[in-house]
């Protein structure tokens, strides 16, 4: 479906269309991977553009909300249909800028989880993310690398993101309250077999 709607719109590179499994699927998927995610979460996708990781995460997480945020009605659309011939009760679209979102009140302080791939830098992600941010949960992620057996409180940003982070690290830093910013490489079965090897997950904690 994500190929057949990419001839009508823009929603991955043409180049990318024979690799759509390594190198958009698994790459939606792999902070599924790493993470334990608590049940019937609530999950904004901020500039879902072809329901990824959106989609990917309403098929594993069969019991979380997700709202897939899009602000080009086109790429909103084509989000709609893909949902419905999928049969995800749990999916919704909402055609809108992610920071206009916010001052929603059906919207505002709801969301338990923020995801979004390779949108925008991380100070950005924060600004828009802080005003749906859930106030206070008592639900937690694990982390589930290296052995760790680390948590943190929801609700949290999860970013995919590319490239040196370093300094984009260091400015999110200043703009959380508890200053949680953690960088993760990629890591599961058969990465061997894609170019995600510089990709990495970034976890900015909101409460």
């Amino acid at each position: 479906m994500l190929v057949e709607w990419n001839l009508k719109i823009n929603l991955i590179s043409r180049k990318d269309q024979t690799n759509v499994w390594p190198s958009h699927i698994l790459h939606s998927l792999s902070p599924l991977f790493m993470l334990s995610i608590p049940e019937r979460i609530t999950v904004a996708d901020i500039g879902s553009g072809g329901g990824l990781p959106g989609i990917p995460f309403a098929i594993m997480l069969p019991t979380a909300k997700v709202i897939m945020v899009e602000s080009m009605r086109k790429k909103a659309d084509a989000l709609n249909d893909m949902i419905s011939r999928l049969g995800l009760s749990n999916a919704m679209v909402v055609n809108s800028r992610a920071e206009e979102l916010g001052k929603s009140l059906s919207y505002r302080y709801s969301i338990d989880m923020i995801i979004a791939r390779a949108v925008a830098p991380l100070k950005e992600l924060i600004k828009w993310s802080i005003p749906l941010a859930r106030k206070k949960s008592d639900m937690q992620i694990k982390i589930r690398q290296n052995h760790s057996n680390e948590s943190h409180r929801l609700p949290v940003i999860v970013a995919l993101k590319g490239g040196d982070l370093g300094a984009e690290i260091i400015e999110a830093g200043k703009l959380v309250v508890t200053g949680m910013v953690r960088s993760f490489d990629l890591q599961f079965d058969g990465m061997e077999e894609t170019d995600l090897f510089e990709k990495k997950i970034v976890i900015v904690g909101l409460s």
